[in-house]
């Protein structure tokens, strides 16, 4: 389909504006948006192909990385809340992210990527532009991270770098979103709740930055905790439940990922905001035509309007995406997703680094030799090294969050992730 740039443009408004003359033009601009977004799957990947292949380079961080292919309704509403932004100007269509151990480490992958592109014979491969928005955060939600706009093949694809804490910290926001109603990170909902994840990154920055915190800056932080958490109880959107970790479809991924042996896969996943939990996922081609029909066609059948979300990731490794899109596979209660932010606070006031559990945990694993389908229940964990271990909950999340390990769940257990071997191996030898 032969697309110009004025059309492009002119789907893009119509559709962010409602401003269609009829059904036939509504499907028109519909599907040129769809042809569009499919045009960027392809340099995407390449893009997080070659990152990937520089990646094993990089010894300064362990590092996790996966893509997306933005989800139309969300293009649409960026659209419409940035009324100047032309369809053919956006740049985030095609997204990777990349999350590594600290701040420091962020800095020094931004000058490794710069670098490489600098240097890269790849005539299309190009820097379009490099934004920081940690020092103050972009806009007034305090999220925080790197953005470098890379061109391949003359389509732009946003690379996200972002550190442990900034990313949990992103998370956080998403899966509090999914309870309260409201999505934070596009400023919706109470003044307080923007607030207070506002000051929980603004700690975590100071922190990372090594700035030392005040007592009444953590007084203030669990004071505006108790009232968020009635605004979230008391939310006519919001639903308050409890639903753990869907085991049932991150063993079968896990499973798909090992027959198909592929290098790289993507993968189609529905979630339920207004339940909590991922309801069907499906591996789909890496060619651009047939993965996209498929991410219409759910687009089309699952309405935002229902509570559902469909969206199109692509990864080397499943247990990558558990850590970059934690909230596709679970949500817990509002309680606990404000407490783990107030006791990260006091985590990140010591060096950055593994804790001793986490390091305990690394070495049992590794030294009986757990990789790939050996699974150790947590229970056995428990029984056998309890005594040695403070916070097994806590360390299994830090471990699970920096890809050392794949977290099914407590009740099927834990594994070493085969991709980390070299990493696991240089801290247990």
């Amino acid at each position: 389909m032969s697309m110009s740039k004025k059309g492009i443009d002119r789907a893009g408004k119509a559709l962010s504006t409602e401003s269609w003359k009829s059904e036939e033009q509504y499907f028109e601009y519909h599907i040129i948006l769809d042809e569009y977004r499919k045009e960027h799957l392809e340099p995407l990947t390449n893009v997080t192909l070659k990152l990937q292949e520089w990646l094993s380079g990089f010894k300064d961080s362990s590092y996790v990385i996966a893509q997306r292919l933005k989800r139309k309704p969300q293009i649409i509403k960026k659209l419409r809340t940035l009324s100047t932004l032309k369809l053919s100007q956006m740049q985030d269509i095609g997204g990777c992210r990349i999350v590594v151990d600290a701040n420091e480490a962020v800095d020094k992958l931004k000058s490794f990527i710069e670098n490489k592109l600098a240097r890269s014979r790849v005539k299309p491969f190009s820097t379009r532009r490099v934004t920081d928005y940690r020092e103050k955060g972009r806009d007034d939600t305090g999220y925080r991270a790197v953005h470098i706009v890379i061109e391949r093949d003359k389509y732009a694809v946003e690379v996200q770098i972002r550190s442990h804490f900034q990313h949990n910290w992103a998370e956080s926001v998403e899966r509090t979103s999914a309870i309260y109603g409201y999505q934070l990170k596009s400023s919706e909902g109470n003044k307080a709740v923007l607030d207070y994840f506002k000051a929980v990154s603004d700690v975590y920055h100071d922190v990372e930055i090594g700035i030392e915190i005040h007592h009444q800056q953590v007084r203030y932080i669990y004071h505006q905790q108790v009232n968020v958490e009635r605004i979230i109880e008391e939310s006519e959107k919001g639903i308050a439940y409890v639903h753990g970790i869907n085991e049932k479809h991150i063993k079968a991924m896990i499973a798909r990922e090992a027959y198909l042996k592929a290098k790289f896969i993507n993968w189609l996943l529905l979630f339920n905001w207004k339940k909590g939990i991922l309801v069907r996922w499906e591996w789909v081609s890496r060619k651009a035509d047939e993965s996209t029909e498929k991410y219409n066609i759910w687009e089309s059948e699952y309405s935002p309007d229902e509570g559902y979300e469909v969206v199109l990731i692509g990864t080397s490794n499943i247990a990558t995406i558990q850590n970059t899109h934690t909230h596709y596979f679970g949500i817990d209660c509002y309680d606990s997703i404000l407490e783990d932010i107030g006791k990260s606070i006091e985590k990140m006031s010591k060096k950055n680094q593994l804790s001793k559990d986490a390091k305990k945990i690394l070495s049992v694993l590794y030294k009986e030799k757990y990789w790939y389908r050996k699974l150790m229940h947590i229970s056995d964990l428990r029984n056998q090294h309890g005594n040695t271990l403070k916070n097994i909950n806590d360390a299994i999340k830090e471990l699970s969050l920096l890809g050392f390990i794949v977290h099914i769940s407590d009740k099927s257990g834990i594994t070493l992730n085969n991709k980390m071997k070299k990493e696991i191996e240089k801290i247990c030898n």
